[in-house]
């Protein structure tokens, strides 16, 4: 979602779903989601919205190398976008 993973909070994860949220600093704004992983890929979805699981939706996917997480976002457009994250960076 574009924020300092730090500021992620996980409320819960039930039946390999984990529940979790953020609040935008600028405006103070509560955001919840739910994700699930299966193998590298990641699907999303806003606390009560629809899973992203269309062919037009982007594909996350995640990669450990050692003390690095690497994010993938790969877009129906073919570009694609890709972040890396250190242990200390998110919390761990």
């Amino acid at each position: 979602m574009g924020r300092d993973p730090k500021i992620i909070k996980v409320t819960k994860q039930d039946k390999g779903i984990v529940y979790l949220y953020y609040v935008r600093r600028d405006d103070s704004t509560k955001w919840s989601y739910r994700c699930k992983i299966t193998g590298s890929k990641v699907v999303w979805a806003s606390d009560t919205g629809r899973w992203r699981t269309d062919p037009l939706d982007e594909k996350i996917t995640y990669h450990i190398n050692g003390k690095l997480l690497e994010i993938t976002q790969s877009y129906s457009d073919g570009t694609s976008t890709k972040e890396s994250f250190k242990s200390s960076q998110i919390g761990t």
